[in-house]
């Protein structure tokens, strides 16, 4: 992947203003709808954390998110809203009890329902007030959290946008990620700090309006950076243009303690690592196709039954909370369906609360079968061959740039057959496979490192 990274001339002496703060300190703003991406995405943070502390080490960390930061806590990151209606680890952001009383007092009686009904003219005069009212309130809450957005972003050195998926608007609508966005590049370029958009991923922009504010976002950062070439693409397409690079996930660059190709397990025994994920599951998916969530299961269920025949322990994990952990007990009720007694004892279920549990769990592995993207990269961030089931370009444009395109399988056509001889495939080349993970990751943070010292060259207007 390194071949794709685009080396500009270095920015001149002449061109950079002194920092406006010291200590500097570094906000994070990252989000993808409706998920909660556990360690994940943690560690796209985390990772940044870790190498701008060397230059920082004074400096104070926040993340602007919905999410927990739970997982990130170890590194003595804080939080703030990523938007007004995000409730984080912080009682101050629940709604207070006056707001709860407007909120009863708006509810009306059924009693005076049924009397408006019978006149139609005044229920919908009465509607169209509360409507009205209700799109003040919105628009005053909005208003004091730009206030205390602008007041939050003017102490801070940089703005860093990462994580992947943050160029879509299918999850949440253009008024979700998209608008969000917009707004927090609209408050650094107001307050003079830096926007920056490093090694972050791109997925579907299908509206008009997302597009508009996406492309305006893009335009306002003073660094873009995506994690493949397919990301870069699609910012190209909705009309960004000028400087803007391919660099490995940011996840690449953290540091692991201890040697991360050195499995943590017992003895000779073979551990595969299974993670089932949420795909088109209609409880949480933007596409809802049970049949679809149905079929993936059993395809790993179906995989899982073969290894258990072949000799190997297997190892269930989640590497995202919110939504793939109702996934896991899915899946054990589909394996205690096939296999009784759950292969006596061959079969597990871990936990995955944070960061090192998920890493100490990759660790405990000799391979994993995975779909989800972050799954798979901590997999070979770990040094663990991981066979991947692609259900977007993402996935597929890791497993190319980490040269095991072999290993790669589309999630809706891949049978369990298919799946379980690539894998044992992969097995039987192990020593090469992790050999070629060891060196690609090597050069990713090489890369990664050229980003970080182009980023710090960059200053406060």
């Amino acid at each position: 992947m390194t071949e794709q990274v685009e080396r500009p001339a270095d920015v001149s002496a002449s061109s950079i203003r002194l920092p406006a703060l010291s200590p500097a300190a570094t906000a994070f703003v990252r989000e993808h709808p409706n998920q909660a991406r556990l360690a994940v995405m943690a560690a796209l943070e985390a990772a940044a954390v870790q190498r701008l502390s060397k230059e920082f080490p004074d400096a104070e960390f926040h993340v602007c998110t919905r999410d927990s930061i739970e997982g990130l806590k170890e590194f003595g990151v804080r939080a703030f809203p990523f938007r007004r209606d995000t409730l984080i680890d912080k009682p101050a952001m629940a709604p207070s009890a006056t707001e709860e009383k407007t909120s009863n007092a708006t509810n009306f009686n059924p009693f005076y329902k049924r009397w408006l009904k019978q006149i139609p003219l005044l229920r919908s005069g009465v509607m169209a007030l509360r409507s009205a009212s209700g799109r003040g309130k919105n628009l005053a809450k909005e208003i004091r959290f730009l206030v205390s957005s602008y007041r939050f972003a003017k102490g801070f050195r940089y703005l860093i946008v990462c994580g992947g998926g943050q160029l879509d608007d299918v999850w949440d609508g253009p008024w979700g990620l998209p608008y969000s966005l917009f707004t927090w590049a609209v408050m650094a370029k107001l307050t003079g700090c830096p926007f920056l958009v490093v090694s972050v991923g791109a997925e579907r922009v299908k509206t008009r309006l997302g597009r508009f504010f996406l492309r305006r976002a893009l335009k306002i950062a003073k660094y873009r950076s995506y994690r493949d070439e397919p990301s870069r693409q699609i910012a190209e397409e909705i009309g960004v243009r000028g400087e803007q690079y391919v660099y490995p996930d940011l996840a690449f660059s953290l540091q692991i303690a201890g040697d991360p190709n050195v499995k943590s397990g017992a003895g000779e025994r073979r551990v595969a690592g299974i993670s089932p994920m949420a795909y088109c599951d209609p409880r949480v998916w933007p596409e809802k196709k049970a049949e679809k969530y149905t079929a993936h299961l059993g395809v790993l269920a179906d995989f899982a039954e073969r290894l258990v025949r072949d000799g190997w322990e297997i190892v269930v994990f989640a590497s995202q909370n919110r939504m793939d952990k109702p996934v896991l007990e899915d899946f054990r009720k589909l394996l205690s369906e096939k296999m009784p007694n759950m292969a006596n004892g061959k079969i597990t279920f871990a936990t995955t609360n944070n960061l090192k549990e998920l890493l100490n769990v990759m660790r405990s592995v000799d391979q994993v079968a995975a779909a989800r993207l972050h799954g798979v990269l901590l997999s070979l961030l770990s040094g663990i061959p991981a066979v991947a089931l692609s259900y977007e370009m993402k996935v597929e444009a890791l497993m190319r740039n980490m040269a095991l395109t072999e290993y790669c399988l589309p999630i809706e056509t891949t049978t369990a057959l298919q799946l379980h001889e690539r894998f044992e495939s992969m097995a039987k080349q192990g020593e090469s496979v992790r050999e070629r993970i060891q060196q690609k990751a090597a050069e990713f943070r090489t890369a990664l490192e050229d980003q970080y010292k182009r980023i710090l060259r960059i200053r406060r207007e």
